[in-house]
């Protein structure tokens, strides 16, 4: 245990020390209960101009290019792919998604008033339109959606739509119809009321008597005449009936809904008469049967009894005249004889009775499976739904998207598909599948070999970037008039000869092979392509879609990509989607010739197979070469260079480190996969998963236990060669790439997660947040991020949900709940409620035209400060709203997305008021807003600060990711035309770009829920001078009159460029007074240079700004505001910037602030002490607010810093980080302190290439205010006065030799130390977020060393690192985990006891326990989401020992 000298106590310092004690009690942070810094600062010289930081406008962590990832679609969609989506019951309470809303109604369109479109007929329009919202999924007198959905779905619909929002059978400017998949109607299978497509029936007493569950119209109710309704369906058509009938080509029973008489019985009368000659036997008892016309039905039966002469038959039957479907039974007829069994009968009818007539829903005698979509009506949008179906383009209009939009800008497509040729490939069919659609990007952007975007737009996009009109021949294919990845993924099955014909057999293990070859460098395999006939539509080979056979030009891998690049960061993908009963050969056209790249598959198979023996006791996986190949290949391609330097036959197509990930998506065909038990021992996709999608990136967004074993790793074992399963399982006990079709939220869920997982995204590495820091078992926590994207400069607010599985290890979904960026293309422009600020004494208005004032509207007149007014500025104005009438071929730029990048700011939760504080105002405060709406706010690069809805509040029309506000400060005003410029992708520029803190404070003492505000305060980083605060109290009522003030360089010009994160502290102002601050660190550049005229003194400065100044009174220095100045070395400042970025604060009994700690770009670390004991109050009074009195250190001429931070060679080392303050044990009566301190600076390009060497410091506090060494110029005198650390890379540890804590007066005083050190290790490494104290003496930080700016290759091998450290700052030493790509601050979630995270072992005979807590750091950084090593920390609980009772009764003495 490492020792502590004593030192005397002086008398003037006994108060101070007595209220640090307090602290000890209260706890002490380094940075407040909202603090995540993201951003630094720097100072300045008050007799020279020291040169100034070039804040960089972009994101220094996004600097480096690389390659994008590809993912080839390999559709092994045979005919069961084809089947129903839903096979259950069906009932309104239950959810079924599909085209149609499952929240609306409908009515068919059979007269639609549009003008077909050339090629197009009438009839191609006729289709179910929405008539409104459906009141718990019924309808009184119109088609439920989520019935037509259960009725009509196919599987492959839900694949449509969650890849790519539907087959769009019309899709014009304003007009979308949505087309069910055209279903096999005898070849290769009738599907009519088959075991694929089963007859659907909708009683009629569902939902109650008569009601048919609220699905069907009241004229289909009325001809249904009491029966229950029978639906089928084949090719495009819905046909509804009254009994389960038919067949392909004998649809004529189903007639409910069509022209003519309706189904109807007429007036029964009783009879006892034989049954008359002619008549036929049509149905026993419960059986139905139609009426062909109008017939007599006799219902009944007859009885012989006696025999010879005395035999006599007795006759009983119900005879009514009927039309249609007729039920046989007695709640039809009535009951002719109680228990003889009864039939019907029928026989020409002679009578007057008619059957009623019936207009009819439609007039072809079915319904067509269509459906219009994204129907808006004045730009707002009717067709809403909760997953976002609906993108709203520049046009105005709306179009239905999936993830293919969606990820379109971060991944490369390519398509596989089959051939119809239906002979299975082990009877010496065709081999294998196709190339469909080559490898390209399919959005507007167009990208070089290095994911960088190139100059104009991509000629092969799939879509209209104005409208979103898919186009119908992206690749220019001259014989079939079709082509590109979304097409043939939409239109199979309806571009051939004949539709509705699918695949019979499928090869899925032959298709995957081809999809691995074209990715390989190879030529597809000339059985797959042989014998093709001719080139044209009327081939049903070709199904009416390009077939590619000659790969030589259009290689994934080719373009000019070198063999000489390292490939091993790519992410290269294939996504099987099928079903598991396949039909490959036997291990056809796979002869081993590694010199060609083609290795020996049926070894990886064998392996596969034996590990899962020798592993997993498992003897049932698959081993048939028909329904198991693919776990061959799949395996193969994951752990083994699928480009090899092996390859010596064609060494230029060589990409050393190119492996492949597998995804599959197992429609579940027959619903043979369902059990997991089953499925997980004897699946062939579920094997190909396990074994080829098993987790080998240590950056993956799960934060999961990874692979990089090398040769050919077992994937049942992590890095470290421990057995884990988590390497290759979810949660859900399925491997990690395996997707079942389990429901339709599911689909939607999996593909998003699939394309997440395989596409790059950059998340903000500025800062996050979550609802609880505590995780449960069963808590619905969030994990809240920002994110951007360079090649648009938009950017996304994201809640993905936090999950703890049955191990206890805490999940962090890929897939969001909500998207602020979606959520907000939904809201109307004129709707939004966005305000800007005036400057600090004007009120803020609403930002339209007419409330923005001359000032404002001049500079949006300008497309540039500099430009001549154009007359403009409303439409620019409209445009910063949200309008999109101008994008395009209009006046500006097109936007992907309405949110801007988010870089530098993060994100700041805030939920309902603390528990915290106390008092009776206080308690009317949060009774007042505790139901408030829970926010996340984020600064963004569109000249805004947002607010969005955390959670779904429907009491208040809220939903999840809504805007709540939007705040403009008014510096932005003259940069804001900048945004609409067309050339702004190439000159971005920063607005709302530094961190915000959001808390509680007390502004006025009148016992009253006003006397307290939550407040969001925030500087802009580097969008410009000043600092902001706002009134958030109640997020979701925010207001012009909720901007609390503003304070710029016009107030006072010492304030700088604010980069760190701001604070709400209390100060003790006198002696029973209090008044809340906030606290603000100047920033950087706060002296004349070349960013602003509004030159300052260069001093770093440590602003106060009052939270109760009065709404519009001006800034008075010393009355509402104070600054603290700190001293400035002019030698050092005319060759380094100066400035400040971030502190900490100690706190009293009353949650006062008694001392601040602040480290400046000087490396200097300053102490504060507002405590006096001379003065009544215990503290200074606010006129001694200034460096010379607050400093602890002081020599009577100057003050001076309590340590300098400086590396081996006397360089002066930036701080930027926040000091970390950790409470040390009672020495001397006096409590002493240790703090942390971490250097580094990241805020200009060339933090970047610096190789400067950065340290972390642990300082002993130990309330001594004089200096170790004369002349008396820095508290401790520097690194020689603290025991040395090293680390060692190997074992990445950090080891402390033992000492004893002390202030040694020489270098040569071994015998006690002033701290401890460490040298960062890696070259350029630097420590500038704020450490966290994880409790018991245990800190964490990460650390980040930058790549080289400008790094150009398909895998960027110098992208960016990280390391969390987590350290004993007591003991010294620790260890560090590094983390592939740059991580930000890192936030830290504590395990719950009910997650087997937390434990409390049993109290002893003292009374005490030992609690073990573990803490789980979670990063988050340019390779997504993920998580180090847990942390424990073990403490003592219970009764306080003898020595904690003397300290706690001397603490209360006194």
């Amino acid at each position: 245990m490492t020792s502590h000298q004593s030192t005397p106590l002086a008398p003037a310092g006994l108060r101070a020390a007595l209220l640090r004690k307090k602290a000890l009690f209260l706890g002490v942070t380094a940075i407040g209960a909202t603090a995540l810094v993201s951003f630094m600062a720097i100072s300045a010289s008050p007799v020279v101009t020291p040169p100034p930081i070039n804040l960089s406008a972009d994101p220094l962590y996004a600097a480096t290019a690389a390659d994008k990832p590809t993912m080839a679609l390999a559709l092994s969609v045979e005919f069961p792919t084809l089947g129903a989506q839903y096979q259950d019951a069906y009932s309104s309470a239950k959810e079924y998604l599909g085209y149609y809303d499952a929240e609306s109604c409908y009515t068919y369109n059979d007269n639609p008033a549009e003008t077909p479109a050339t090629g197009k007929t009438k009839a191609d329009y006729k289709r179910f339109d929405r008539s409104g919202p459906a009141t718990n999924r019924q309808c009184a007198d119109a088609f439920s959606g989520n019935f037509l959905n259960w009725a009509s779905n196919s599987a492959i619909d839900m694949l449509r739509l969650a890849l790519s929002g539907g087959d769009r059978y019309i899709d014009e400017s304003n007009l979308t119809i949505l087309q069910r998949a055209v279903l096999p109607n005898g070849d290769p299978a009738c599907f009519w009321n088959s075991s694929n497509f089963p007859a659907k029936q909708l009683p009629k007493d569902g939902g109650g008597t008569g009601a048919y569950w609220g699905a069907v119209p009241a004229s289909m109710k009325t001809q249904a005449n009491g029966s229950s309704i029978w639906v089928a369906n084949t090719l495009n058509g819905i046909y509804f009936g009254t009994s389960n009938t038919g067949g392909c080509g004998n649809v004529g029973a189903y007639t409910l809904g069509s022209a003519g008489a309706a189904d109807a019985m007429g007036p029964k009368t009783y009879r006892t008469d034989p049954l008359p000659s002619g008549a036929q036997e049509r149905a026993s008892e419960g059986g139905s049967f139609s009426a062909s016309g109008v017939q007599e039905v006799w219902y009944g039966a007859w009885v012989e009894t006696g025999s010879g002469k005395k035999k006599t038959t007795e006759y009983r039957w119900y005879v009514a005249p009927a039309k249609g479907a007729v039920q046989c039974n007695n709640s039809t007829f009535g009951d002719p004889w109680s228990g003889v069994a009864k039939k019907c009968y029928v026989t020409n009818y002679s009578g007057s009775w008619t059957p009623p007539s019936s207009a009819g829903l439609n007039s072809d005698g079915f319904f067509y499976s269509r459906v219009q979509v994204c129907k808006a009506n004045s730009a707002v949008l009717e067709d809403v739904r909760d997953y976002g179906l609906c993108k709203q383009y520049p046009n105005g209009n709306y179009k239905p998207t999936g993830v293919i939009q969606k990820y379109a800008d971060q991944i490369r497509l390519a398509a596989f598909g089959y051939l119809m040729d239906q002979t299975a490939s082990y009877s010496s069919g065709r081999y294998g599948g196709v190339l469909r659609a080559p490898m390209k990007y399919v959005g507007q952007k167009k990208f070089d070999i290095y994911g960088r975007e190139d100059v104009g737009s991509n000629p092969k996009a799939e879509w209209d970037n104005n409208t979103g009109i898919f186009t119908t021949n992206p690749e220019g294919d001259p014989t079939f008039g079709v082509s590109g990845v979304i097409n043939y993924l939409n239109q199979f099955g309806r571009t051939g000869p004949q539709q509705g014909r699918y695949k019979k057999y499928d090869p899925v293990g032959e298709l995957y092979y081809q999809a691995l070859r074209y990715l390989q460098g190879l030529p597809p395999t000339p059985d797959a392509i042989s014998s093709l006939g001719t080139l044209a539509k009327s081939n049903a080979l070709y199904d009416g879609y390009p077939v590619y056979t000659d790969w030589s030009s259009i290689d994934p891998y080719g373009g000019g990509r070198s063999k000489n690049d390292n490939y091993a960061c790519l992410k290269s993908n294939i996504v099987v989607i099928g079903d598991i009963n396949t039909h490959d050969g036997d291990w056809r056209n796979v002869t081993p010739a590694p010199d060609k790249n083609v290795p020996n598959f049926k070894n990886f198979h064998t392996q596969v197979r034996t590990y899962e023996s020798s592993s997993n006791s498992n003897g049932s996986a698959p081993s048939s070469s028909q329904t198991s190949q693919i776990m061959g290949y799949a395996y193969w391609a994951h752990t083994n260079d699928i480009r090899g330097t092996g390859w010596t036959d064609q060494p230029d197509k060589q990409r050393p480190g190119l492996r492949v990930k597998t995804f599959i998506f197992d429609v579940n065909e027959y619903g043979g996969s369902t059990d997991l038990a089953t499925r997980s021992k004897s699946n062939q996709f579920f094997m190909a998963s396990k074994y080829g999608g098993f987790e080998t990136d240590p950056a993956n967004p799960g934060g999961n236990p990874y692979n990089n074993l090398t040769g050919t790793p077992d994937p049942h074992k992590d890095k470290d060669g421990t057995v884990d399963k988590r390497v290759w399982q979810r949660p859900d006990g399925d491997a990690s790439t395996y997707y079942l079709q389990s429901n339709a939220r599911g689909v939607l869920k999996a593909f998003d997660d699939i394309f997440n997982r395989a596409s790059t995204a950059a998340l903000s590495i500025a800062g996050s947040g979550s609802q609880s820091n505590v995780q449960t078992a069963t808590s619905a926590n969030q994990l809240y991020t920002a994110q951007f994207d360079t090649s648009s400069w938009t950017g996304d607010v994201t809640a993905k949900p936090i999950t703890t599985d049955v191990g206890g290890n805490i999940k962090i979904s890929t897939a969001p709940d909500w998207s602020a960026a979606a959520r907000l293309k939904l809201l109307t422009p004129a709707n939004r409620k966005i305000y800007v600020g005036h400057g600090s004494t004007a009120a803020a208005t609403s930002f339209t035209w007419a409330d923005i004032g001359t000032s404002l509207q001049g500079h949006l007149n300008k497309a540039s400060p500099s430009a001549t007014a154009d007359g403009n500025g409303q439409k620019r104005l409209n445009y910063l709203r949200g309008d999109r009438s101008e994008e395009g071929s209009g006046l500006f730029r097109t936007r992907s997305e309405l949110l801007g990048d988010i870089v530098n700011s993060g994100v700041t939760y805030s939920a309902s008021p603390t528990l915290g504080y106390t008092g009776s105002g206080y308690a009317k405060f949060r009774a007042a807003n505790d139901g408030r709406m829970t926010a996340v706010f984020a600064g963004a690069n569109d000249g805004m600060l947002h607010a969005f809805a955390a959670k779904t509040d429907a009491s208040k029309s809220i939903t999840a990711g809504d805007e709540l506000f939007a705040y403009i400060p008014s510096w932005m005003g003259p940069k804001l035309s900048a945004l609409t410029s067309k050339d702004y992708v190439n000159n971005h520029q920063a607005y709302v770009d530094g961190p915000s803190t959001v808390g509680e404070v007390q502004v006025a003492n009148s016992d009253a829920a006003t006397d307290w505000k939550t407040v969001l305060v925030s500087g802009t980083g580097a969008g410009g001078r000043g600092v902001f605060a706002l009134d958030v109290s109640k997020p979701e009522s925010f207001g012009a009159s909720n901007v609390m003030w503003e304070f710029t360089p016009s107030d006072d010009d010492d304030i700088g460029y604010v980069v760190g994160r701001p604070q709400l502290l209390k100060f003790k102002t006198g002696a029973n007074t209090y008044r809340w601050f906030a606290a603000v660190a100047s920033g950087v550049n706060n002296y004349d240079s070349t960013f602003s005229n509004q030159g300052g003194s260069a001093q770093p400065a440590l602003f106060l700004l009052a939270l109760d100044k009065a709404a519009g009174a001006s800034w008075a220095k010393g009355t509402n505001y104070f600054k603290i100045s700190f001293p400035v070395d002019s030698t050092l400042a005319a060759t380094n910037a100066t400035g400040m970025a971030n502190f900490s604060a100690l706190w009293g009994s009353s949650g006062e602030v008694t001392h601040i700690y602040a480290g400046d770009f000087h490396g200097r670390v300053w102490k504060l002490d507002f405590t006096d004991s001379a003065q009544t109050s215990g503290y200074k009074p606010t006129s001694d607010w200034n460096i010379d009195k607050l400093s602890s250190f002081n020599n009577g001429t100057q003050p001076y810093p309590f340590y300098i931070a400086k590396d081996s060679l006397g360089n002066v080392q930036p701080i930027t980080a926040a000091p970390g303050l950790f409470t040390g044990p009672v020495v001397g009566r006096v409590n002493t302190f240790y703090v942390v301190v971490g250097t580094g600076k990241y805020l200009e390009s060339g933090d970047n290439t610096s190789t400067r060497k950065h340290s972390v410091y642990v300082l002993y506090d130990d309330d001594s205010t004089a200096a170790d060494s004369s002349p008396a110029i820095v508290g401790i005198s520097g690194r020689s006065r603290l025991q040395l650390g090293t680390v060692d890379t190997t074992t990445n540890k950090i080891n402390v030799t033992k000492f004893t804590w002390g202030r040694p007066k020489t270098d040569g005083d071994t015998t006690q130390r002033s701290g401890w050190y460490f040298d960062l290790p890696g070259t350029g490494e630097k420590l500038v977020y704020s450490i966290r104290n994880l409790g018991s003496l245990t800190a964490s930080f990460s650390t980040l060393t930058p790549g080289t700016s400008g790094a150009v290759a398909a895998c960027s091998t110098d992208a960016g690192t990280s390391k969390v450290y987590t350290v004993n700052v007591g003991d010294g030493g620790g260890s560090f985990d590094p983390v592939d790509g740059i991580t930000g601050e890192l936030l830290v979630l504590e395990k719950a006891i009910d997650t087997g995270g937390s434990t409390v072992t049993p109290y002893d005979s003292t009374g005490r326990a030992t609690r073990k807590i573990v803490k789980q750091p979670v990063t988050i950084g340019t390779k997504g989401v993920g998580q180090s090593k847990p942390v424990e920390i073990t403490e003592t609980i219970g009764r306080l020992s003898w020595r904690q009772i003397y300290n706690y009764q001397d603490l209360k003495n006194k």
